[in-house]
């Protein structure tokens, strides 16, 4: 009795998984799942949750486990998605108090989401101290750049001092009108030499400014949601460096607000779990976590290039 208090004690968030685990749970599951010890009960609640018609509530009402099990492979043979309304259907607390061994099966599918959890939050270490990296090495980017200012005030300082100009001199009537001119072009070449090592030091510090530039004129000169092929498929990423995810976004998918719209390797996830797989979980907003070439998904819904319903309050995506 205490192992299903705690069993029962809470329902099971199932947006980390994906329609591919959680229909091979249910399919190794299936006979487990027909031994319930209120098959007539669980079937009413199918058909009230609309999992299943009215006719084939009629043909099982009499049931057994056989005609429970038969109720299931019709779920199986339907879609992934129809076994994930499963899922989201029986995972309720009224229905695990009532029935312990649909319980004990919720519980086994909750044990393997703890690893999946831990991942989670490695990724979520590891982005944070990314971003603690990226802050820091900004900061001693533009530390180059000041240092630069202040050689260049101070070299212009050294000139002035070290090769006045002759409007300073025009009481020394005694100085040849040559040596004026060698001392003008060896000011000159003091600050031909200063501005050459100014230039330097703001070269390096530049780099990365420059790099940034230059990936903006990239992606100005070449949108991803442009191209022909791209039409459905958006490539999105989301993370920064190492951990950096990159997947597809169904554009037909979000259009329907389905809940897993986004293709990571072979797998349909949603946006919320590839944005805690991007390490951006913390943010809880996949619309501006998600970016396709360096625009977030959000700013592209605005500008009306990826195609949302129009909806009453905040657009939100269907379990």
């Amino acid at each position: 009795m205490q192992k299903q208090n705690i069993q029962t004690k809470s329902t099971l968030d199932l947006g980390f998984f994906t329609d591919e685990k959680l229909f091979d749970f249910f399919c190794e599951n299936k006979t487990k799942i027909s031994t319930i010890e209120d098959p007539l009960m669980f079937l009413h609640h199918l058909k009230d949750n609309k999992l299943i018609t009215d006719d084939l509530f009629q043909k099982h009402k009499d049931v057994d486990v056989n005609g429970v099990y038969q109720v299931l492979e019709h779920i199986e043979q339907c879609s992934k998605k129809k076994v994930r309304k499963f899922w989201d259907c029986v995972n309720q607390s009224h229905l695990l108090e009532l029935c312990p061994r649909l319980s004990e099966i919720i519980y086994a599918l909750k044990s393997q989401l703890k690893g999946s959890d831990k991942k989670m939050r490695e990724w979520k270490i590891e982005a944070q101290e990314k971003r603690k990296t990226v802050s820091n090495s900004e900061s001693d980017q533009a530390g180059p750049s000041s240092q630069s200012t202040n050689n260049q005030r101070t070299m212009e300082k050294y000139v002035e001092t070290a090769f006045p100009s002759p409007s300073l001199k025009m009481n020394n009537k005694t100085r040849k009108k040559s040596n004026e001119q060698d001392t003008e072009k060896e000011k000159e070449k003091a600050v031909k030499r200063m501005r050459t090592e100014s230039n330097s030091v703001n070269n390096q510090a530049g780099l990365s400014s420059q790099s940034t530039m230059s990936q903006i004129k990239e992606t100005e000169a070449e949108k991803a949601w442009d191209k022909p092929e791209n039409k459905r498929w958006l490539p999105v990423t989301c993370g920064e460096g190492k951990e950096e995810k990159k997947a597809k976004l169904d554009r037909d998918a979000l259009y329907k607000r389905k809940r897993d719209c986004i293709k990571y390797g072979s797998n349909m996830i949603s946006p919320y779990l590839f944005e805690e797989m991007g390490g951006r979980g913390s943010s809880k907003s996949w619309k501006t976590s998600i970016l396709c070439q360096g625009t977030t998904l959000k700013s592209l819904m605005d500008m009306g290039i990826l195609k949302v319903p129009t909806v009453k309050g905040k657009f939100t995506l269907h379990k």
